[in-house]
């Protein structure tokens, strides 16, 4: 990361609810072993807004997420994009399909 400064979700417009509601849904996938572990990573305006790791890296071994932990790609050859650029009907680029 190039030394962005950080901003609590308010300070930068967005909802601080909606941040926690993001934190508690990945804790609740994690608590259901659905995901391992996650790294939540959240800028806007410049600022940081959230930056938080949850779960594990490595359950196996008991290994904690890290902020800077390395995920591997899962996707074969299709880009997932997730929120920003939905359609005007909240669907997102997967409803042309």
């Amino acid at each position: 990361m190039h030394n962005l400064p950080f901003a609590t979700p308010a300070d930068v417009g967005l909802c601080p609810l909606r941040a926690q509601r993001l934190l508690d849904v990945l804790q609740s996938e994690i608590g259901r072993q659905r995901l391992p572990g996650a790294v939540a990573l959240v800028a806007r305006r410049g600022k940081v807004a959230l930056f938080e790791h949850l779960g594990r890296q490595d359950p196996a071994a008991g290994t904690p997420m890290t902020r800077d932990s390395i995920f591997r790609h899962l996707f074969d050859d299709q880009t997932h994009r997730f929120g920003g650029d939905d359609d005007a009907h909240g669907a997102g680029p997967a409803a042309a399909e």
